[in-house]
């Protein structure tokens, strides 16, 4: 089983690098492992600093990286390994997107022009 690394918020100004199991896709996700993620000053800092009253901690910060597709599941059309996405995931070494086809984050692919 892989293992992930993964930044998580722990309460108002506290984040830590956890690891955990990361499974492998079920018949309707993608597994990627993240090549470059974007840090936000607004979103992102109002979560650190409790101005976001929205966010229940512990979660796991980031929501927009390029990724590399490691693995997918039986189910998922239009989505290979080795493809790399724009994509919603976090700031972690490796994430599930679950059912890419019906998801309001739908990845995209990232044109072999645009780098990570």
């Amino acid at each position: 089983m892989k293992q992930r690394q993964a930044v998580v918020l722990k309460d108002e100004y506290t984040d830590e690098l956890q690891r955990a199991p990361i499974n492998a896709p079920a018949p309707k996700q993608i597994l990627c492992s993240t090549t470059s993620s974007l840090i936000s000053a607004g979103t992102e800092l109002g979560k650190i600093s409790g101005g976001f009253y929205w966010t229940q901690v512990p979660c796991l910060l980031g929501y927009s990286n390029a990724s590399v597709i490691e693995e997918v599941g039986a189910e998922v059309e239009g989505y290979q390994p080795g493809q790399r996405l724009y994509s919603q995931g976090p700031h972690a070494s490796h994430f599930l997107i679950d059912d890419p086809a019906s998801s309001r984050w739908v990845p995209c692919v990232l044109p072999d022009a645009v780098t990570d």
